[in-house]
C-alpha cells in the first residue's frame, strides 16, 4: 500500500494522475515471478535482487507506456493508465493459469518460488518483510528528492505551469515519460514483493 501510494504521489507532483498502480503492480509480480521461476538457478544473493530489479522494471516499462503517449501524442493518461489496468490484470490471469501454471493446480498459480528468493522476514511472528523496509526507504527518499532536489523542483514547475517549465529549459516531456516510469517502478516493486513476499507464487487476481 505504502509504495502504491508513492506510485500515485510522485507523478501527481508533475500533474499527472497515475491510475494505473494496480496493472503495475501485476505486471512486477508477473517479471518478479518469471525472474524467480524461469531463469537458470544461481545463488539467492545474486538471483534474489534480479527477481526485485526484474519487478521494478516490468511495472516501469508499463508505467512508461501512457507517459510516452501523453507526453508525444497527448493522449490522456487517466483513461489510458486506467484501460491498461485491464489488460495487465487479464494477461496475468491468462499466464497463471496457462503458460506458468504448475501442473495439476486447482486454481490459476504458478510453481512455488524456492525459499531461499523469498524475502526475508524482518519482524517474526508476523508477515513484515524486507520489503516494509525498502517502502520506507524509498519514502524517506522521495521527500528529499522532491523537497531538496533540481529535479524535484522542476517536477513541480511541470505539474504547476508547463509553460513556464518550457521558458525555463526544463525537458517537459523527458520529465513525463521519466516520472511515469519511475512510478511504474514502484508499483512493480509492490507486486514484486506481494510475490517475493507474502504469496511466493503468481496467483490469478493476486493483488487486492
Amino acid at each position: 500500500i505504502l509504495l502504491a501510494g508513492l506510485a500515485v504521489i510522485l507523478p501527481l507532483r508533475g500533474g499527472l494522475l497515475n491510475i494505473g498502480v494496480e496493472g503495475q503492480i501485476y505486471m512486477g509480480g508477473l517479471a518478479a515471478a518469471a525472474a524467480a521461476l524461469l531463469l537458470p538457478e544461481m545463488p539467492a544473493i545474486i538471483q534474489l535482487p534480479i527477481c526485485v530489479l526484474a519487478g521494478a522494471l516490468g511495472g516501469g516499462l508499463w508505467g512508461m507506456i501512457p507517459g510516452y503517449l501523453k507526453a508525444y501524442h497527448g493522449l490522456n493518461e487517466v483513461i489510458l493508465t486506467i484501460l491498461m489496468n485491464f489488460i495487465a490484470i487479464n494477461f496475468v490471469s491468462y499466464i497463471a493459469g496457462g503458460p506458468m501454471m504448475q501442473e495439476g493446480a486447482p486454481y490459476p498459480y504458478s510453481n512455488e518460488i524456492r525459499q531461499d528468493l523469498w524475502l526475508p522476514i524482518i519482524m517474526p511472528a508476523t508477515d513484515a518483510h524486507a520489503g516494509v523496509a525498502i517502502g520506507v526507504a524509498l519514502a524517506l527518499i522521495m521527500f528529499f528528492v522532491l523537497r531538496y532536489s533540481t529535479a524535484g523542483f522542476a517536477l513541480d514547475m511541470v505539474g504547476r505551469n508547463v509553460n513556464a517549465a518550457l521558458y525555463a529549459g526544463v525537458p517537459v516531456k523527458g520529465y513525463v515519460v521519466g516520472v511515469m516510469f519511475v512510478a511504474g517502478a514502484l508499483g512493480g516493486l509492490a507486486g514484486a514483493f506481494e510475490v517475493l513476499g507474502l504469496k511466493y507464487r503468481l496467483y490469478h487476481h493476486f493483488s487486492s
